[in-house]
């Protein structure tokens, strides 16, 4: 069973997603996930990055279904 993880950034945190894009790649390449693909979600411009998205094949949580961050 695939799940999509679908992670919306919080409004104008594009820097602060750039200054952790490395650490940030590096820890789901480590995480205990097998992720099909993946990328960022972008603005309307097609260039600023708001999010993330990759479906995982089935070793999240069984039963979450959504998570919302504060």
């Amino acid at each position: 069973m695939f799940y999509v993880i679908h992670a919306l950034d919080k409004p104008g945190q594009a820097q602060t997603r750039l200054d952790n894009y490395a650490d940030h790649k590096s820890y789901f390449s480590n995480a205990n996930i097998k992720t099909v693909v993946s990328g960022p979600l972008l603005d309307d411009d097609d260039e600023t990055m708001i999010g993330s998205f990759f479906p995982d094949r089935g070793r999240a949580q069984k039963g979450c279904h959504r998570v919302q961050c504060q």
